[in-house]
């Protein structure tokens, strides 16, 4: 998958312009080779290179965690300042308060741990995985996405996944006209025939970010991002052309180039058969 350089941070000796600050920072430009992942010696050609803002990475991604965490801290501080207006001189609301007040806070800090643990470990992939392309649904709060699974290219060409994911919150004013959004995607499992990702964990890159020429870069460096002349967003209209997707299909399509289906994965952890894609 070749790489698409959309910013040239080369300058000439006479030229006194400053790059913008968040490209000095990256080091590398959006669209260009992310970093070498060392668990499994794979490497995306084409990323962000650029890491999210945590505080919004969460909110949107963990967002009913989120809200949950709030709502105990602030209950919690509810019961303080109830208990210091009115827990004098009765020592069973005191008690009763304080107990209130440990049993709301200490889960909702182990909360806020585990959040920015999740936005730690989560980081590395915004900004190295490899940049992938969707197609926001507004009636239904959802996304399809859809990523190249191949692993190398073969004598049948290159496969690739289609997948909707829905989520609780969407940030629509970085979504444009066409309805096109630029996304992370990091990958998981193997099979063998033909060679490639089991699956695809795609992370919209406004979750990261508000900045609108960030998000147009990476979407930009997505629609150039070809292979045989055809990018992977032209290969997603051309498998809806050809079939409707359920409305409450959650597994995984895989197409070939011109958008056929070529198999149905699995990838909800219930034990029941993917439903049956029409044609």
């Amino acid at each position: 998958m070749g790489s698409s350089l959309l910013v040239n941070r080369s300058t000439t000796s006479s030229s006194k312009t400053t790059p913008p600050i968040w490209i000095q920072m990256t080091k590398k430009p959006i669209g260009d080779r992310g970093q070498l992942h060392k668990g499994n010696l794979s490497q995306a050609t084409s990323s962000a290179n650029f890491y999210p803002n945590s505080l919004r990475l969460i909110w949107f991604e963990q967002r009913f965690l989120c809200k949950l965490t709030l709502w105990m801290l602030a209950l919690a501080i509810l019961f303080i300042a109830l208990e210091l207006r009115f827990g004098d001189g009765r020592p069973i609301v005191s008690i009763l308060s304080w107990i209130a007040v440990a049993v709301l806070l200490f889960p909702s800090l182990l909360l806020v741990g585990l959040l920015f643990l999740y936005a730690k470990s989560t980081k590395e992939a915004f900004k190295n995985g490899l940049l992938t392309g969707g197609l926001v649904e507004p009636s239904t709060l959802s996304v399809l996405h859809i990523a190249p699974l191949s692993k190398r290219s073969g004598a049948d060409g290159l496969v690739y996944g289609i997948r909707r994911i829905r989520y609780l919150a969407f940030p629509y004013g970085a979504v444009g006209k066409s309805r096109r959004i630029a996304c992370a995607s990091f990958f998981s499992g193997d099979v063998r025939n033909p060679p490639s990702w089991e699956s695809f964990s795609p992370i919209p890159i406004a979750f990261g970010t508000g900045d609108t020429l960030k998000i147009s870069s990476c979407l930009d460096a997505v629609e150039r991002n070809l292979k045989d002349g055809i990018g992977c967003l032209e290969i997603l209209d051309r498998f809806l052309e050809k079939h409707a997707v359920p409305v409450n299909f959650e597994d995984l399509y895989v197409c070939d180039s011109e958008g056929d289906l070529l198999e149905t994965r699995m990838i909800r952890k219930q034990g029941k058969k993917p439903p049956p894609l029409p044609s």
